[in-house]
């Protein structure tokens, strides 16, 4: 069973107006559940309390993305709850079919099988301790070194949804306890600028996809910047 805790996470404790409409709507939609918060000095303690082994190499990383990405695992080891961006619009409380499984990785592409699968993980959830976060954590430590990568493209392929899919697959064989929640559910397709979305009733919530951590020409931030406040009026 999946406990009633979303984290969330952030450079510091001070969000943006948008991500500060986001944290409202997930307090609105979810009244009994307890919302943690988690900035920079945050993270870095918990890898500290958690897994102390890999403390001091995290902190030596140079992207504040892929920390976000491992501590967001850590979470999910340590507490357990559900894990949402700071532009993952929720749109309803995740039902009790999703609340009783053990594991939760929403796919963000495709189907389990499939050649395009891949799960996302701007959003998931979990019980305390489930085995999967450890495993992937020390993976991503043990069979990389992101306390010394210097491109960011490889991110996603490491510590994102592409390195967490690509562990799952090579290692299913030891977590065959994890729910994979079809597209629609968690990762319906956007509509109008993001501001709908295709799947009805069906979906749980949308990820906005702000994507405020990628590098982009002077162009492509005036545009995201638009887009950004554009999708939050209506949250």
């Amino acid at each position: 069973m999946i406990p009633k805790i979303f984290h969330m996470t952030a450079p510091t404790k001070i969000l943006l107006w948008e991500e500060r409409r986001v944290q409202r709507r997930l307090q609105r939609l979810l009244p009994d559940w307890r919302g943690q918060l988690w900035d920079d000095a945050d993270n870095a303690e918990l890898m500290r309390r958690a897994f102390p082994q890999f403390a001091e190499r995290y902190e030596a990383i140079g992207f504040g993305v892929m920390k976000a990405d491992i501590a967001r695992c850590a979470y999910m080891h340590a507490q357990g709850g559900f894990y949402f961006d700071t532009d993952y619009k929720l749109l309803k409380p995740p039902d009790r079919s999703i609340m009783s499984q053990a594991c939760v990785l929403p796919i963000e592409e495709g189907a389990v099988g499939g050649q395009a699968f891949k799960i996302g993980n701007a959003v998931f959830g979990s019980r305390p301790g489930h085995p999967f976060w450890a495993a992937f954590i020390e993976h991503v430590f043990t069979a990389h070194a992101p306390d010394t990568l210097e491109d960011h493209r490889k991110i996603p392929m490491i510590s994102g949804p592409r390195g967490m899919t690509v562990f799952y697959q090579a290692n299913r064989a030891r977590f065959q306890d994890l729910s994979f929640p079809a597209r629609d559910q968690f990762h319906p397709d956007r509509t109008w600028f993001g501001l709908g979305q295709k799947a009805g009733t069906v979906a749980f919530g949308s990820h906005l996809c702000w994507a405020s951590w990628r590098g982009k020409s002077t162009r492509h931030a005036i545009t995201n910047f638009l887009r950004r406040k554009l999708t939050a009026v209506p949250i």
